[in-house]
């Protein structure tokens, strides 16, 4: 029975399966692989501006980064993923829809790259 080379999941004959980057790879992984949302997105930020959901519409995830991000200014995101006990990846993909919401954004502070509010009057 062939694995997932990412996960280990053992895939059945009739499962889907995918190849990436020469493996063979689970429906899951795949989708975990190219279904990443991108910080730079035109046409996200103009839906996530034009559905007027504000705030109401983030996860309890995303809240933390912007209070952790109100509270603490610029921050660089190994300090961000200590205090929040979170993995990178997850990161990422919180902020991004944070960056589209145009609640979040990443900027240079000297020669680092620092997450802050969006409207922050610290940058």
């Amino acid at each position: 029975m062939t694995k997932c080379a990412r996960c280990g999941v053992s895939l059945a004959p009739d499962d889907d399966r995918y190849e990436l980057a020469g493996e063979t790879v689970c429906e899951d992984c795949y989708l975990d692989r190219m279904a990443v949302p991108k910080v730079c997105d035109p046409w996200a930020v103009y839906s996530a501006k034009r559905t007027g959901e504000g705030q109401t519409g983030l996860t309890e995830r995303q809240k933390r980064i912007l209070e952790l991000l109100e509270a603490n200014g610029p921050m660089p995101l190994d300090d961000i993923l200590k205090a929040l006990n979170m993995d990178e990846t997850t990161f990422r993909s919180d902020f991004a829809v944070l960056r589209h919401m145009e609640l979040a954004k990443a900027t240079k502070v000297g020669d680092q790259v620092c997450y802050t509010l969006f409207r922050s009057s610290s940058t």
